[in-house]
């Protein structure tokens, strides 16, 4: 973290373009390719997005945020895993700005504070944020869509069990303030291309229909190394919460792009909504 509680980027130009006009160009990039919307309209509550370098995964990551037009909040709750193990709670930053090549992102204090005064398991850990990527790789999307008009709060999972995240959908679902979840998981990681595609859909079954029990069961049996699994049950438990619909809006593998189908990881993305 640096001068005015800014944290700097730390894999910009490596997972996603450091100039803001390739950047900017990128995403519009993506953007122009998808031409899916839903039928009819909906209001997004939750969304389940990749956060791999964009070259593998910011097609899928886009077909999700494009949905997020229709989003009534501008607050942004992005959960990702802590991939360094850098405690075993749920981290989170309560102020300041994330800089990216497009501008500063601005956390919102007020729902920030809201969560860490009322959640047993989110601690205010800075470490646990420096270099972790899975929140880092959204910012760009809300940029390119929402410009300055939206902020984020960033939690960092370094638990993931039901129990944790049952405690974290309690704190949220608690809020006083709308915002919008945002789920950030990659799927199954280096098999071949039909292991992990088979094992992606057998995992996301079991989220369109809000079996949680047998999502966290799913993961322990089939071996499946979902990076963010328990961002994904936190969204599935928020979903059913509220009696959410899930649904699921694209899903590829890295091989797509390297065109190596031997060792490959799975990108899903998802949609919660009325």
């Amino acid at each position: 973290m640096g001068r005015q509680n800014i944290r700097k980027p730390c894999v910009s130009g490596t997972f996603y373009p450091s100039s803001r006009d390739d950047l900017v160009s990128f995403l519009r990039k993506l953007d122009m390719q998808q031409n899916i919307q839903p039928e009819p309209p909906v209001t997004p509550v939750a969304v389940l997005v990749p956060h791999a370098g964009y070259i593998y995964s910011g097609r899928t990551a886009m077909v999700a945020y494009r949905q997020l037009r229709n989003s009534t909040s501008r607050t942004f709750v992005i959960a990702g895993p802590d991939h360094y193990g850098t405690t075993n709670m749920v981290s989170i930053q309560s102020s300041g700005k994330w800089e990216t090549p497009l501008g500063n992102a601005k956390i919102n204090q007020n729902t920030a504070l809201e969560i860490l005064r009322s959640s047993d398991n989110v601690v205010e850990y800075e470490p646990a944020h420096r270099m972790e990527h899975s929140i880092e790789v959204q910012l760009p999307f809300l940029q390119y869509l929402f410009g300055e008009e939206f902020t984020f709060v960033p939690l960092s999972l370094g638990s993931q069990t039901m129990e944790s995240m049952m405690i974290l959908f309690r704190s949220l679902a608690s809020l006083n303030e709308p915002f919008t979840l945002i789920a950030s998981s990659d799927l199954d990681h280096y098999e071949s291309d039909s292991v992990v595609r088979e094992k992606d859909m057998e995992l996301i079954g079991t989220v369109i229909n809000l079996e949680i029990e047998r999502f966290y069961e799913t993961v322990l049996t089939r071996d499946i190394s979902a990076c963010g699994y328990g961002s994904i049950a936190l969204l599935m438990m928020y979903a059913k919460s509220l009696g959410l619909k899930i649904k699921l809006l694209d899903h590829t593998t890295s091989a797509e792009a390297s065109g190596d189908f031997s060792r490959v990881v799975g990108y899903a993305s998802m949609l919660a909504s009325r």
